[in-house]
């Protein structure tokens, strides 16, 4: 719940947050309550996908900054969200869209239509296996893209290999980490 305390107390009017983790749900829940933004952070225990639907997670595995989503055999359904639905129930427009999704961020955004990426006037994604298929995705909706990567001495720092890092907690563990920032190449137009 940090990046959404941040929104709050940037003056964000609202902010939808997304946390599966049962654990880490009841985290940002407390965080948002101590900061006073319980009024504007509207937050979910839920998880963003290609489709809806649920998933089920297991309410004792302690995930970490670098989890990602993994089915379990047993523990509480979470609902699974889409971006579009997400956008049509809150009438998501003129947003910001930030995504750290640990890997999912391509099932999310490359499969979503562009009027649904039409609601956000920017977005901060943190990507973990490369850029280029969301940049293409994004520049075709209308935004302009920067790459935004981690210094290669970080990650040599952290990895032993300049330009990707390992993460054990992900499905994937071989990453090619960085950030891309968009910015709508002509706000006005994308609510035409």
């Amino acid at each position: 719940g940090d990046k959404a305390v941040y929104f709050a107390a940037k003056g964000a009017a609202r902010v939808i947050a997304v946390e599966p983790y049962p654990s880490a749900f009841g985290i940002a829940k407390g965080n948002v309550e101590r900061n006073g933004f319980g009024g504007v952070v509207a937050l979910l225990n839920a998880a963003v996908g290609a489709e809806d639907g649920e998933i089920r997670l297991d309410p004792s595995y302690d995930s970490t900054a670098g989890s990602d989503l993994r089915e379990s055999s047993r523990g509480v359904a979470v609902p699974m969200l889409t971006l579009s639905g997400l956008v049509e129930k809150y009438g998501i427009s003129g947003a910001v869209l930030k995504m750290d999704c640990e890997g999912h961020e391509y099932e999310i955004l490359l499969g979503c239509e562009d009027k649904t990426l039409a609601a956000f006037d920017e977005a901060q994604i943190e990507y973990h296996y490369g850029y280029l298929d969301i940049k293409r995705k994004l520049e075709g909706a209308g935004f302009v893209v920067r790459k935004m990567g981690i210094p290669a001495r970080l990650i040599s720092a952290i990895s032993g290999c300049p330009g990707y890092m390992r993460n054990e907690d992900a499905a994937h563990p071989d990453m090619a980490v960085g950030f891309i920032h968009a910015k709508r190449a002509h706000p006005d137009r994308a609510r035409l």
